[in-house]
């Protein structure tokens, strides 16, 4: 079980794929115009948003893996390029890490962005209407909680605040790593698990789904993708599930 959930375990080396999101995320800030914006109380909690030239842009935010307890937004640029040349606005959320949060912490955190973006849309400089959020990772299970928030109860904005999510290599049911060195930093039980699992807090949405995982990858990767699609197809929410040929779980994210 230990090896399904290191998605290391399919590369030779796991320090060549961070260099190259540090670098390219270094290259964006040189290059790109961009402004931090604090969202939550922590030092963690800040949201670097690049935008492009085009008025009233859409806005697409990306929230990094990690297990969530390593990367940060420093690494997690590197795809701002891509989004710009298209007239999307780039946003790259910070988080705090386990163990100095919990992951409900971590998710309640994802959730005030969500709402701070969508109320201060007017002066960050994008479209409230059109946000967007892609998620590796560990990312992908914090992008996915956010969607099946009730908003409308819990935080007086619209359920349908979220327009599209994309879950690149995602983890989407967390019982797994209760038996995994991963829970060490963690310290999930069994109910933090079931609850911070977006399989078992399904809630219908009308939202674009997509899902990519690497050709390279473990087969429990390629599970829980498939796993969570089904489920929620059930629901009657469709989504599109592609394996990217030559990819691994690390080089997936990063677009040209």
């Amino acid at each position: 079980m230990q090896r399904e959930y290191s998605p290391s375990s399919c590369i030779e080396d796991i320090s060549v794929y961070f260099k190259e999101y540090l670098d390219k995320s270094d290259q964006a800030y040189a290059k790109h115009l961009y402004t931090t914006y604090a969202y939550g109380e922590s030092l963690a909690e800040t949201i670097d948003i690049f935008l492009p030239p085009e008025p009233t842009p859409p806005l697409q935010v990306y929230i990094h893996g990690g297990y969530w307890q390593m990367l940060s937004k420093q690494e997690s640029a590197f795809n701002a390029p891509f989004y710009l040349d298209q007239g999307t606005a780039f946003g790259v959320m910070g988080y705090g890490l386990a163990p100095d949060v919990t992951l409900d912490e971590i998710v309640q955190q994802t959730r005030w962005l969500i709402w701070f973006l969508y109320k201060h849309a007017d002066i960050l400089g994008f479209d409230k209407d059109r946000i967007h959020l892609s998620g590796h990772s560990a990312g992908a299970q914090l992008a996915f909680m956010a969607l099946f928030t009730d908003w409308e109860k819990d935080y007086g904005i619209p359920n349908d605040v979220i327009k599209s999510v994309t879950g690149y290599s995602g983890l989407y049911e967390l019982e797994p790593l209760l038996h995994c060195e991963e829970n060490d930093f963690l310290k999930m039980d069994a109910e933090a698990a079931k609850r911070n699992s977006p399989l078992h807090q399904i809630v219908k949405r009308k939202c674009d789904l997509k899902f990519y995982y690497g050709e390279n990858e473990t087969s429990e990767f390629k599970r829980q993708t498939y796993q969570f699609a089904v489920k929620l197809n059930n629901y009657g929410m469709e989504s599109t599930v592609k394996e990217v040929e030559g990819k691994n779980h690390f080089d997936l994210v990063l677009l040209e």
